[in-house]
């Protein structure tokens, strides 16, 4: 599969440590640390993309590299207006992705074991329910299983297989 991808705190002290991150938070003193995304697949070494978020509601994403940090360009948020993004507090993360992904998996085993797995889509982001590890399984049977596992005590808080048809834009 991929190579052995970083720990997210040392990914977060990565970025928050290199000179590109401090010159950026100089002119962006009030973002925060609001989401970290990374996707596994067959084909793609994967790369934990830390977002931070800007009061003009848009974010900031740098990618954590082994040669080092890039910055991306600042994009708009796609929530409802209601929706409140929340930072993420670095000592709430009790468990690292892996042994998160080995729970998940492990809920995904014993619920949906007929399905086989082609990507894994990994968000680590503080929600209404609670920081949580937010996994989405894409399926080679074109379905979605979501598993929210809290990133302190790796309890499950949520679990559902979706088929992507339900996602398709309605009339």
């Amino acid at each position: 599969m991929v190579e052995k991808t970083i720990h997210i705190k040392d990914a977060i002290k990565q970025l928050q440590e290199s000179t590109q991150f401090k010159d950026w938070k100089k002119e962006h003193a009030d973002s925060f640390l609001a989401n970290a995304f990374i996707l596994l697949d067959d084909a793609y070494q994967a790369v934990w993309q830390l977002s931070y978020y800007n009061q003009n509601n848009t974010l900031t994403p740098f990618l954590v590299k082994d040669e080092g940090i890039e910055i991306s360009d600042e994009s708009e948020i796609f929530k409802k207006d209601e929706t409140k993004v929340l930072e993420l507090d670095i000592s709430k993360i009790g468990l690292e992705y892996d042994q998160a992904l080995d729970l998940a998996k492990e809920c995904k085993d014993k619920k949906y074991k007929v399905e086989d797995i082609s990507k894994t889509i990994i968000i680590l982001q503080h929600l209404d329910i609670g920081q949580v590890y937010n996994f989405t399984f894409l399926t080679k049977t074109l379905k979605t299983i979501n598993i929210k596992i809290d990133s302190n005590t790796g309890e499950i808080l949520h679990e559902e297989v979706r088929s992507l048809m339900d996602f398709r834009a309605k009339d």
